[in-house]
């Protein structure tokens, strides 16, 4: 309020009432705190890894498979290594996911192998002309 305007005057039974108030905005999160992700709060699994959270080994094989694609077989067997030895963790754990990842990897892996030994085949045969 300016200086200049008069103070609000309240006539006996206009008082605001307290008890119909706005209630007051949630506080929100400071942007110091870490996020809130709710692993603390989920279910954890025999292995101690909370529910719901993806295997490593099932996305490092979908990404040396895809990546196997491009550059050589070398990295498509591991693709087709990290996928493979996604599985047996996987059935093991019903709190892990990435059955998807692993088959993904495992398939590009597998691409990416043949494709890249028939490359190599091919060039060694031909004196790589």
């Amino acid at each position: 309020m300016s200086p200049t305007s008069p103070a609000p005057r309240w006539v006996a039974g206009d008082a605001p009432d307290p008890s119909r108030s706005a209630p007051a905005p949630a506080a929100s999160p400071s942007p110091l705190s870490p996020p809130d992700d709710g692993a603390a709060d989920g279910p954890a699994s025999a292995s101690g890894i909370a529910a719901g959270r993806t295997d490593g080994m099932a996305i490092a094989g979908m990404v040396c498979g895809i990546v196997g694609l491009v550059t050589g077989p070398l990295i498509s067997i591991l693709g087709v290594v990290f996928s493979s030895l996604a599985f047996p963790r996987l059935r093991e754990d019903p709190g892990r996911q990435g059955r998807g990842f692993a088959i993904a990897g495992l398939v590009t892996g597998i691409i990416g192998t043949i494709t890249g030994l028939l490359f190599v085949t091919y060039f060694l045969r031909e004196g790589g002309a």
